[in-house]
């Protein structure tokens, strides 16, 4: 009776490692990570990874235009290391090189009004940088 039940722990341990393996496999597709952007010739900075990997973390992004500035793009709500919108928004996806980048998460617009509030009505992007990742 012992032996039935090791052997079944066994089976059930080895079919969930495979389970594991199979979802490690898996991309998120709200996910952008270092090695997927380093994988990639001729990107330098976040707005390039996420044209070129992931266009659709800016699809929602609605063209406006103002009589003061001309035209200003508004679009998913951008945290930096979690600071929100820090150095100018979207603007600050073209001077974030990628080498500081270890990962570029997507909110979609539904979740990110849910969570964060209304102003995330076009979704949130989240860049963790190393220097984000070195602090404990």
């Amino acid at each position: 009776m012992k032996t039935g039940m090791l052997v079944a722990m066994v089976l059930a341990a080895a079919v969930n490692q495979s389970a594991m393996a199979q979802n490690a496999e898996k991309k998120d597709p709200n996910v952008l990570l270092a090695a997927e952007i380093a994988a990639q010739p001729n990107i330098s900075y976040a707005a390039d990874a996420i044209r070129q990997l992931r266009p659709k973390f800016l699809r929602y992004a609605e063209r406006l235009r103002s009589p003061a500035t001309g035209d200003d793009t508004k679009g998913p709500v951008l945290y930096v290391d979690e600071c929100k919108e820090c150095g100018g928004g979207l603007v600050e996806l073209g001077r974030i090189k990628v080498s500081e980048i270890v990962e570029i998460k997507f909110v979609d617009p539904s979740k990110a009004m849910a969570l964060y509030g209304d102003d995330h009505r076009n979704g949130a992007i989240f860049i963790t940088t190393i220097s984000r990742q070195a602090k404990p």
